[in-house]
């Protein structure tokens, strides 16, 4: 059995993520434009990733 999950938009999250550094102008409309349920394996999501002491998000699966 696969693991299976959602996604959803919190203003919470939102607001952690701009105090940690990341840029999240237009990312709900880009990527979240409705609440993702029932997210597969193999779907492409928003991950928040640090590299060289930067902070993005990248698509991944």
């Amino acid at each position: 059995m696969c693991g299976r999950f959602n996604v959803t938009d919190s203003p919470v999250v939102i607001a952690l993520m701009d105090s940690l550094g990341f840029d999240t102008t237009g990312l709900k409309s880009h990527f979240y434009q409705d609440d993702l349920f029932n997210i597969a394996p193999t779907e492409e999501v928003m991950v928040a990733v640090q590299e060289e002491l930067k902070n993005f998000f990248r698509g991944m699966r």
